[in-house]
């Protein structure tokens, strides 16, 4: 009975610690003919002062409505709303990675250093590359399963020298 309670506890393990080592989204690349109001964007790190992200390729389209009020209007840049990649209230999440963001632009905001800029609603977004599930672990989280993974395969690789046996007699 011993054994498969050791058993249980190892796929329990591997379950949860493989969980958080898959991909966050999909990645996806970025395509010159993709939908209007696709774009590529980096984060900025200058909050408050700044906008939310730097648009690497792409262009927004702003309703002429906002083009007349705004003839200023910045447009490689923009505030972000809705189901942005870039949330506040998560971790460290994506802070050097390039999105695929799509949605439409909602009005115009104002910032410090780039004075009127777009504010663009994210309907959808994708990670240009392989992000892990771990990255939007916040605090308490994110501190147990570094505990799991840093004590926890330790813990069995030392079970198993010491038993003297190997992967395959246990499994």
């Amino acid at each position: 009975m011993k054994i498969w309670g050791l058993k249980l506890l190892v796929l329990i393990w591997v379950v949860f610690t493989g969980y958080w080592l898959l991909p966050l989204k999909k990645p996806k690349a970025y395509r010159e003919d993709s939908e209007p109001n696709t774009i590529l964007a980096t984060q900025q790190f200058c909050e408050p002062q700044c906008a939310d992200i730097i648009i690497k390729r792409g262009a927004l389209i702003i309703p002429d409505s906002l083009k007349k009020l705004y003839p200023e209007l910045r447009k490689d840049c923009a505030l972000l709303v809705g189901s942005s990649p870039f949330r506040k209230s998560k971790s460290a999440l994506m802070f050097s990675y390039d999105f695929v963001l799509s949605g439409y632009v909602e009005r115009v905001g104002f910032t410090q250093q780039e004075g009127f800029v777009p504010v663009f609603h994210v309907e959808e977004w994708f990670p240009t590359q392989y992000i892990a599930r771990f990255w939007k672990l916040t605090h308490n989280s994110e501190l147990l399963y570094l505990i799991n993974l840093n004590i926890g395969l330790p813990l069995l690789l030392f079970y198993f020298f010491k038993q003297g046996s190997s992967l395959n007699k246990f499994f």
